[in-house]
């Protein structure tokens, strides 16, 4: 069985951004745009395994950029290439979703083997080119899984080139789905993921079942917890991220710190790491709080106050995929207000998070943060000059938002950006690790 492999690869976190125009067109062809949608790829315990990445094709604004699928497919390969996805696939696993056809395109050759699985929606009935091209595909040393499958006696067989096969749970109940992952197993050693995972509860589901990998908003949709309450460590945080929002002095600041040791030995570390890269280690509260600074210490703190507390695995998936969001808000936002305005899209898109960071609604998490009022607006009640940068990230995490045009429009952004963009925040995430 072929599976898509990762290696450790350290990327900088002010890398240049990729080159990724994503407006194709043929040499007589309109131009037609297309938006990267990415979706978390979680394993059993809930860490990050990797993304799916596909294009919301579909959502062309106009029937008169359409193409045949033949030529859709080989732009959108094509497409996959210049992405530079091979940089993603690296350190984590990358899931691409192509047509059947796609199979049969030149283009292919120009995505990176084995180092990403190819999901591919079987059609109602097969024909024998599609099963020769299945064989060539999987022959060629590409990773291939079978998307939204249903297992059939009659096409047991393709499953020798499969290395994965993805269900979708909201097909099934609990019962069949049982019988349609068993019949894999049976007949192939293929690694099972579980598709559209909504809740909690079909989350564990699943996780009775022998399934490897998890997709869906089970994990960053907001789950609420009875009588949830903010852990001390939390309440910490927040206490000192107020102080520093004030801009209150660093006397009073280090005396915040001194009330959990925990949270001095947190500040010590970061500021003694590689990633800060100081020449002479800081041996006191008062001397890295200097060198920080207000700016660098409140993006500190509201990293670590998703960082601290319970249930460590979910809450560093929760960590990263408000890393990639805060991350993009910013690129998306960064040109087009002043610097003072600047500092805060971070900010947003991060804390965009914390409802499913901690089972509570967002409003009432907020209420403990004094954030600026542009913030809030945006984060609340969707408005002001933050809010099309962060729907417009948003609109990038799941196919769908038929939006998308709309926002990136009023951000005054093409895909090309968006996209280049979106590349650019995985990259300087997965970096963090």
């Amino acid at each position: 069985m072929r599976n898509a492999k990762s290696t450790a690869a350290v990327v900088s976190p002010e890398a240049p951004c990729p080159t990724a125009n994503l407006m194709f067109a043929g040499d007589d062809a309109p131009t037609v745009p297309a938006f990267v949608r990415r979706q978390p790829l979680l394993d059993a315990s809930e860490k990050l395994a990797g993304y799916e990445l596909r294009f919301g094709r579909h959502e062309i604004p106009s029937p008169s950029l359409g193409s045949t699928p033949a030529e859709l497919n080989a732009r959108l390969l094509s497409l996959l290439a210049t992405l530079e996805i091979n940089r993603i696939a690296e350190r984590k696993l990358v899931v691409v979703a192509l047509d059947s056809e796609a199979l049969q395109q030149p283009a292919l050759d120009l995505l990176p083997r084995d180092s990403l699985i190819l999901a591919v929606r079987l059609p109602g009935s097969l024909t024998p080119t599609l099963v020769a091209s299945l064989k060539q595909t999987w022959a060629r040393g590409f990773c291939i899984a079978f998307d939204d499958y249903a297992f059939a006696p009659e096409t047991a067989y393709l499953l020798d080139v499969a290395s994965y096969v993805r269900l979708d749970v909201a097909r099934y109940n609990a019962l069949e789905l049982a019988r349609q992952a068993a019949f894999v197993l049976e007949n192939s050693g293929a690694r099972l993921i579980a598709a559209n995972v909504r809740s909690r509860d079909e989350f564990e589901a699943c996780r009775n079942l022998p399934f490897d990998y998890y997709q869906g908003e089970f994990f960053t949709a907001h789950q609420p917890r009875p009588a949830a309450t903010l852990d001390h460590e939390r309440v910490q945080v927040i206490g000192i991220l107020n102080q520093v929002r004030q801009k209150e002095e660093l006397t009073a600041i280090e005396r915040g710190f001194r009330r959990d040791p925990a949270l001095v030995y947190r500040l010590l570390r970061y500021i003694n790491s590689p990633a800060v890269g100081l020449q002479r280690e800081i041996p006191s509260i008062a001397h890295a709080l200097i060198v920080l600074g207000y700016d660098q210490l409140y993006r500190w703190l509201t990293l670590l106050l998703f960082a601290c507390g319970p249930e460590a695995p979910r809450n560093r998936a929760v960590l990263t995929h408000a890393l990639v969001r805060g991350r993009l808000v910013e690129l998306l936002g960064k040109d087009a207000l002043g610097p003072a305005e600047r500092d805060s899209l971070f900010v947003v898109g991060i804390f965009s998070m914390l409802d499913a960071l901690l089972g509570i609604p967002l409003r009432q998490a907020l209420s403990e943060i004094h954030l600026p009022p542009a913030a809030t607006a945006a984060l609340l009640d969707n408005a002001g000059i933050y809010a099309p940068y962060l729907q417009l990230a948003i609109s990038c995490e799941a196919e769908g938002n038929t939006k998308i045009w709309e926002l990136a429009a009023e951000c005054r952004l093409d895909s090309a950006a968006v996209n280049a963009a979106h590349v650019q925040a995985l990259l300087w995430a997965d970096s963090l690790d």
